[in-house]
């Protein structure tokens, strides 16, 4: 900041008292040559010596009060002086210790000083800024230039840019100008908001989970309900693949239900073709030792993702209508016990993630649930309609019975 303090010395050099000094000095060398030609002329009549005596006082009063003037004025410009050099030190301190970074530039955008500060957050040494154009430390420079454009004819401007430090680590500013502070000399003040920037985007990341994380829980909380409207082992399987559909898009879906422990029986399929949902079912079985990725599910119980079988070591299941590239397996489990499979199939490879594995899962445990009440409620109606076939046997007995004693009563009469 070598130029602005040079500025200020310049300006305080006016307030040295050079004008006042030459008057003065010009007053009593006129005063002493009209003293001494008032000695030559009138060095032998009565009356030069009185003119020479008063002359010599004149001339002795006036050196006197310049003597005092410049005394004060010397005094006064120390004073001046030493109050300039200690502003300049305090400001020289300012500028050396200021948290924020300075830029001193001239109307090219070239750095002509730099404070300890802006050195440190452009990670540089003071040759390697000083000099060079301060363009190349941002990360889109048309982002400089259209922010130096308005600087210029605008006088001040604010604003936040990306910059790229030597480094080669990416960070945040937000910084102030102002335009000919001096002739052809420009500030910029930068201030490093990085950590708060990346705060606000984790705070906003964290929102949007929170908002998803919501509008999920509402959703499978109204899928939950949907599975529970209807005890039906067939309302529950079609409820269950249509709401998996809204968060997962898959191209066929089947629900595999336990028969045996190694074998397992086709309850419900589905295959989504143009947003329509045709059901292509033939209940088919399943056994464990012929499919080991289904085998590694059940006895894992944990959901399985793979993102291409063509990569899958022994994998066994082969469709040409509904070729599978992507597989997810979720077991179903109730009160601890495994009911049977959710899988999820498509023809492309990776487009199920891990996120689709757990909404699925989520949605697993409430269908097991509802599974498990549909079984009790189907055998609830089994032992009901059986209960009621007994009971009318036993009315129709009962009703034999006592029309055999009519006939027996009446007989003997």
């Amino acid at each position: 900041m070598q130029f602005s303090i040079q500025g200020r010395r310049d300006s305080s050099t006016l307030l040295a008292p050079n004008g006042a000094w030459k008057i003065g000095s010009i007053s009593v060398g006129v005063a002493a040559i009209m003293l001494s030609t008032a000695m030559f002329m009138f060095q032998r009549v009565e009356i030069g010596q009185v003119l020479l005596t008063f002359a010599l006082a004149t001339f002795c009063f006036v050196s006197a009060v310049h003597a005092r003037f410049l005394y004060l004025a010397r005094q006064q410009y120390r004073s001046a002086s030493g109050n300039l050099q200690t502003k300049e030190r305090e400001f020289q301190a300012i500028f050396e210790n200021a948290l924020d970074a300075i830029l001193i530039l001239d109307s090219q955008g070239i750095c002509l000083d730099a404070n300890p500060s802006a050195l440190d957050l452009l990670a540089v040494r003071r040759e390697q800024l000083v000099g060079q154009p301060i363009i190349g430390f941002y990360a889109d420079r048309r982002v400089f230039d259209s922010s130096w454009e308005k600087l210029l004819s605008q006088q001040r401007g604010r604003g936040q840019a990306e910059i790229v430090r030597t480094d080669g680590v990416h960070a945040f500013v937000e910084f102030t100008a102002r335009a000919h502070f001096l002739p052809d000399r420009h500030m910029m003040v930068l201030r490093d908001v990085t950590q708060r920037r990346r705060a606000e985007e984790t705070k906003a990341q964290s929102l949007a989970l929170a908002k998803s994380a919501w509008r999920e829980a509402d959703a499978l909380r109204k899928a939950t309900l949907a599975l529970t409207q209807d005890l039906r082992m067939n309302s529950v399987l079609d409820t269950l693949l249509q709401t998996l559909h809204q968060f997962v898009v898959y191209e066929a879906a089947q629900v595999l239900l336990l028969e045996t422990e190694t074998k397992l029986f086709l309850a419900r399929e589905v295959v989504w073709q143009n947003g329509t949902g045709p059901f292509r079912g033939c209940p088919d079985t399943l056994n464990t030792f012929e499919h080991p990725v289904i085998k590694r599910v059940l006895e894992s119980r944990e959901g399985t993702l793979i993102s291409d079988t063509a990569e899958e070591p022994g994998w066994t299941f082969a469709d040409e209508q509904t070729p599978m590239r992507s597989w997810l397996a979720v077991p179903l489990l109730s009160s601890n016990q495994v009911l049977g499979l959710l899988l999820l199939s498509h023809a492309k490879p990776e487009s199920f993630t891990a996120e689709h594995l757990r909404v699925s899962g989520s949605l697993g445990v409430a269908a097991a649930i509802a599974i498990q009440n549909a079984r009790l409620y189907e055998r609830a109606e089994i032992y009901g309609a059986e209960l009621e076939r007994r009971l009318s046997d036993l009315r129709q007995a009962q009703q034999a019975l006592e029309q055999l004693k009519t006939q027996r009563s009446a007989s003997e009469s």
